[in-house]
């Protein structure tokens, strides 16, 4: 069984995320758009995992983009645009062809921080 190396609890988590790789330039994204659609997987403070169609290598830059939707929270903080600036530092491959990258968020506002702690702390308890 493969050891997990994260810092942070990750909580299982659904979301459609929007991808734009800033770095390197000469990755080539679905017929040449430098945005795709991906399906995040899991969440935690220093991360995503997320699968997308196509191939991203590790040291990517990848800028994200998703809404944090917490049915256990109230007001504003029920649904969250977030966006964050992350490096890919794995690769695997996923079904259907697609890809599954581990995505360390090297920038991030520290109020969409807290909320995904607080997101992944409330999906933890109730499990």
């Amino acid at each position: 069984m493969e050891q997990d190396r994260r810092r942070h609890q990750r909580s299982n988590a659904s979301f459609l995320v929007t991808c734009r790789v800033r770095e390197p330039i000469e990755v080539v994204i679905a017929a040449g758009s430098k945005e795709s659609s991906a399906l995040m997987k899991d969440i935690g403070e220093g991360g995503v995992a997320v699968v997308v169609p196509h191939d991203i290598p590790s040291g990517a830059v990848v800028h994200l983009a998703f809404t944090l939707i917490d049915a256990n929270a109230h007001g504003d903080d029920r649904d969250r645009a977030i966006s964050a600036v992350g490096r890919v530092v794995n690769t695997a491959p996923a079904s259907k062809g697609e890809r599954r990258l581990g995505v360390l968020f090297t920038y991030i506002d520290d109020e969409d921080r807290s909320a995904i702690r607080r997101y992944v702390r409330a999906h933890l308890s109730s499990r």
